[in-house]
């Protein structure tokens, strides 16, 4: 009896170490959601925690079933899921719960943890892609032609990871690839290399034709973006200017587009002489004249839509028509007169010549003035006297005047003698 007894202990012993880690049932079937670039943990786990499992395997079964349930735990047979799979027991071995990390769309379908002698869970991963922020939204972006325009779109979860996008230029019912257009090449940026849920396009070198419709697109969401180009549109109203300037010194050739901030497409200047013996010549990018060589520099430094053209150390070979000119827009004419050092001599020596007769007869007149002011006048009285009086002196002051006694009969000499020496002096106010 003692035996039988002794029996059934040893026999029920092992029994129950065989058992295990019981999973626990009320998990048996789960659903979860994750996002696409971000993590997600798949729940697992004895009923007792502190439990340890024989056997403890996880598997995948794609949701397309096109192959096999291939195991990531402990042996990552599905390279897809290599690197990113690891427990979560370190403190609880009966915590038999999945950490996937880098979550993509690639990463829906079935998941099953099982342990020996255990009927597996069932967990059902969705993995959701990138939510656009602008979904549904149209938004409107302005650039200048030669300038950049950043088209926004991203995902609203910041690690979502985006395995396929594209960027489309609609024209009515035609979607046109942007990176297959040749039209764009060179000229696109993207920023989701750096950042995965930044799908932002970039366009550099902008041109008037860039303006219309963009769409970011990711399967059946996407983010509409108007695109309007403000170009140069050159100021008319200085369409023909004439401008003169000086041997030696310097010139601004007027030109601008109507809104100063616009960056023009293919400026130039071109000079064509006055003798028309020549075709134009460019002067501006390409120096193509050498007379110009140097000498010439735009005012554009602050403000890109000024075109003026600064031209030094004139001489009267400069003198002609110049052009500005700028992609699809009509040319400003401006015609360039230089004097030189002689012209100005003649011009100074006409200048004296004509107020030359004026500035004698001004000479005459005062001469004739300063001499009628000097003069004396002379009055004769009743009784035979002459008075002599001067008319600059002044009205309050006393005038003395000689009172000669004339007489109209000759006298002996001896007796004039006698009258010069009885003269008398009269007052006059």
């Amino acid at each position: 009896m003692k035996e039988f007894f002794c029996l059934i202990l040893f026999l029920s012993y092992p029994l129950h170490f065989t058992e295990g880690c019981d999973l626990d049932q009320n998990t048996q079937t789960d659903e979860v959601t994750g996002h696409s670039g971000e993590s997600v943990v798949l729940p697992c786990s004895c009923t007792e925690l502190q439990d340890t499992p024989l056997q403890l395997t996880w598997t995948f079964t794609s949701l397309k079933h096109t192959t096999k349930p291939e195991e990531i735990y402990p042996n990552e047979q599905s390279k897809r899921h290599r690197g990113r799979v690891k427990l979560l027991n370190e403190s609880s071995p009966g915590n038999l719960s999945l950490h996937i990390s880098d979550l993509n769309t690639e990463d829906q379908g079935e998941y099953h943890c099982s342990v020996l002698h255990q009927p597996h869970i069932n967990i059902t991963l969705t993995v959701q892609g990138c939510h656009l922020s602008e979904h549904g939204k149209r938004k409107e972006v302005t650039g200048y032609t030669g300038g950049s325009v950043l088209l926004p779109c991203s995902c609203i979860y910041p690690q979502t990871t985006v395995e396929k996008f594209t960027w489309l230029l609609l024209n009515g019912s035609q979607r046109n690839e942007v990176f297959k257009n040749e039209i764009y090449k060179g000229r696109l940026k993207m920023f989701h290399e750096s950042n995965p849920a930044n799908l932002s396009l970039l366009i550099s070198d902008l041109r008037k034709e860039d303006g219309g419709s963009y769409r970011c697109e990711i399967s059946q969401i996407y983010a509409d973006i108007t695109v309007k180009i403000k170009g140069c549109d050159l100021d008319q109203n200085t369409q023909t200017v004439e401008v003169t300037g000086h041997s030696g010194g310097s010139v601004v050739l007027p030109c601008s587009c109507t809104e100063l901030q616009d960056t023009p497409l293919q400026l130039t200047w071109t000079f064509t002489s006055l003798k028309h013996t020549t075709k134009p010549e460019e002067i501006y990018p390409n120096e193509q004249s050498k007379r110009h060589r140097g000498r010439v520099k735009l005012l554009n430094e602050s403000s890109p839509g000024n075109l003026s053209l600064h031209i030094s150390d004139l001489n009267t070979e400069d003198q002609g028509e110049y052009h500005c000119s700028v992609l699809h827009q009509p040319h400003i004419n401006i015609t360039l007169t230089v004097q030189g050092e002689q012209e100005a001599e003649n011009k100074m020596t006409f200048i004296l010549l004509s107020l030359l007769p004026v500035l004698m007869l001004l000479a005459v007149l005062a001469l004739i003035y300063w001499k009628c002011r000097g003069r004396d006048v002379k009055k004769m009285t009743n009784d035979g006297l002459v008075l002599v009086s001067s008319e600059n002196e002044k009205q309050d002051e006393v005038t003395y005047s000689s009172v000669v006694h004339v007489k109209t009969a000759a006298k002996p000499a001896h007796k004039q003698s006698v009258m010069a020496e009885h003269s008398e002096y009269a007052s006059l106010k």
